[in-house]
């Protein structure tokens, strides 16, 4: 105690540098369960898993589809216009009660170009999983290159 009373702006100096300290370490947190169907979304919607797409997925997103058709119909499009998902991030979500919604910047590429989009991906709640059950696309920018920049 006698240190303390002597150089009393060292406790205090201690206590800054603590809060400091414990304030800027950046711990990063789990994305929410909305986001991860989101980000599972992206990383098998085009490709040869989209049978794990169909079972993140409403039935109304579907449009009433079986899932084996609603794949099989999605894929012949995709594979006609060389459609394929180059990277996506999340840039916003909120979620209310069963209800969320999640944006994700997104590049695509297909037989017409590469684009650049905002995705809104309208989420639900359904027997305690996360289901995508809308998706809008926003602030298309659509460019000349073809797949690969050819």
């Amino acid at each position: 105690m006698r240190f303390v009373s002597r150089f009393p702006c060292l406790g205090f100096m201690c206590v800054f540098f603590l809060v400091a300290l414990v304030s800027c370490s950046t711990v990063k947190q789990k994305p929410s369960p909305a986001v991860q169907t989101v980000r599972a979304f992206n990383s098998t919607y085009g490709t040869p898993a989209m049978d794990r797409t169909a079972d993140i997925v409403t039935p109304e997103f579907r449009d009433g589809l079986p899932k084996s058709v609603w794949v099989m119909k999605t894929w012949n499009g995709m594979q006609k216009a060389e459609y394929k998902r180059v990277k996506g991030s999340v840039l916003e979500s909120e979620i209310k009660d069963d209800r969320a919604v999640v944006v994700m910047n997104s590049t695509i590429e297909t037989s017409a170009g590469q684009t650049q989009q905002n995705e809104i991906f309208t989420l639900i709640r359904r027997d305690g999983r996360w289901l995508i059950d809308g998706l809008a696309v926003t602030d298309e920018e659509i460019s000349s290159k073809g797949p690969s920049g050819k």
